[in-house]
């Protein structure tokens, strides 16, 4: 099993997907991926123009990124993009995996 970050999901038992930020030998650090996203964007006013130009009806912020996991998903099972998705407990049978569930990330104001 061949696990890249910032390629490859992880999905537990409950439904929810992880991405790999960090992998170095046989340990792993995952963070929840809709979570991680919300990280890549900074909340200017440019970014909410954004997401209203993406939907032809008013949404929550959130929508935004659960469409982004849906997108990312779909390309994956079709061979769009490379990667794949793997089972938590798989994944725990040749990896010890570290949950970040507060996830931060410092903002450039750049």
């Amino acid at each position: 099993m061949d696990i890249l970050p910032q390629r490859d999901l992880i999905q537990d038992s409950l439904g929810n997907y992880y991405e790999i930020v960090q992998k170095q030998g046989n340990k792993m650090i995952i963070v929840n991926f809709v979570h991680k996203k919300t990280f890549n964007f900074l909340a200017r006013e440019s970014f909410l123009e954004s997401v209203d130009r993406s939907y032809d009806h008013t949404v929550y912020v959130g929508q935004f990124f659960v469409d982004m996991l849906k997108g990312h998903i779909e390309r994956i099972k079709i061979g769009k993009v490379p990667g794949n998705i793997y089972k938590l407990e798989d994944v725990l049978q040749e990896y010890e995996v570290y949950n970040n569930p507060l996830y931060e990330k410092e903002a450039n104001s750049k």
